[in-house]
């Protein structure tokens, strides 16, 4: 990769490290599905004014705005719902921090997936020492009757799963332009959230400035120009190298949260994070390699 690949990767990072700061200011007062709504919303808006700004074709096949509307549910709704849950319950650090388990389900997904690719031996023990990890989170809050706080984690990896299942399915999309797919399926996921928020949580009553700057920040941020530069790299550099936003994602998360939120960071959570990290470690290969040859 060369530096500007890199500041695109580190850009990112930032990027979805923020969406867990903005998620812990509006969980407040919102619900999770409300939260969604405005989130792919502002998202979908901001990405479709930049495809009629730039003359890009808009796709007319009812047969493609049904499986944008299919992706957009699985891929953006349901995930940005149960980690926004989640946090109703734990820090957004935290759920970051489990959020950085996306690599190991993938991995386990697509070895199933018809097609996918399989997994090694190798890959499975990181899998394995990620859920270690977890593990470590976990047992404490099983022991000392914090139901609700694991019942968050579980919301959170609940959406990792999301991400995998998405993940193989937008494939079948790969001779697409990505930044129609990633419209398209934000409009899908705008479409089932506003349903779904209307009808369980209502009309939301009004929203605070800060509330609105929030939303603003992951609706652009966190979500349209996010997902703009990572449908930018991903044909670039690789799935492999982009995994690597995966461990910055909660440096930014844990930082923004201790710093302007008061949060705690418990010397448990950094064990956690660093077993999962391990396992990462396994699942990318590549500094194993380099000892090996």
């Amino acid at each position: 990769m060369n530096k500007k690949d890199w500041l695109l990767l580190i850009s990112i990072s930032f990027m979805w490290g923020t969406s867990f700061y903005f998620n812990s200011i509006l969980i407040q007062n919102i619900g999770p599905w409300t939260l969604t709504a405005g989130r792919v919303s502002i998202g979908a808006l901001a990405l479709w004014a930049y495809i009629v700004l730039s003359g890009r074709k808009i796709p007319t096949d009812p047969a493609l705005w049904r499986f944008y509307l299919l992706l957009g549910f699985i891929a953006y709704a349901l995930p940005f719902t149960a980690i926004a849950w989640g946090q109703q319950q734990i820090s957004g650090g935290l759920a970051s921090i489990i959020n950085a388990m996306n690599p190991i389900t993938i991995l386990i997904i697509t070895h199933f997936w018809p097609g996918g690719e399989k997994g090694t031996p190798v890959k499975f023990f990181g899998v394995l020492i990620g859920f270690a990890g977890v593990a470590l989170l976990t047992v404490p809050k099983l022991q000392a009757d914090a139901v609700d706080e694991v019942v968050a984690y579980l919301s959170v990896f609940s959406a990792t799963i999301c991400y995998a299942i998405g993940f193989n399915i937008v494939r079948r999309l790969k001779d697409h332009p990505p930044v129609i797919t990633a419209a398209g399926a934000l409009s899908g996921a705008a479409l089932t959230s506003i349903l779904i928020a209307g009808f369980f949580e209502g009309v939301p009553a009004g929203f605070k400035q800060e509330e609105i700057l929030a939303l603003l920040g992951i609706g652009l941020i966190s979500t349209a120009l996010a997902f703009s530069i990572m449908y930018y790299l991903l044909p670039r550099i690789g799935p492999v190298n982009f995994s690597i936003v995966t461990f910055m994602v909660p440096v930014t998360a844990i930082f923004l949260g201790v710093s302007f939120l008061g949060e705690n960071l418990e010397a448990i959570q950094l064990i956690g994070m660093s077993v999962i990290f391990l396992g990462l470690l396994f699942i990318d290969g590549r500094l194993f390699k380099r000892f090996t040859q």
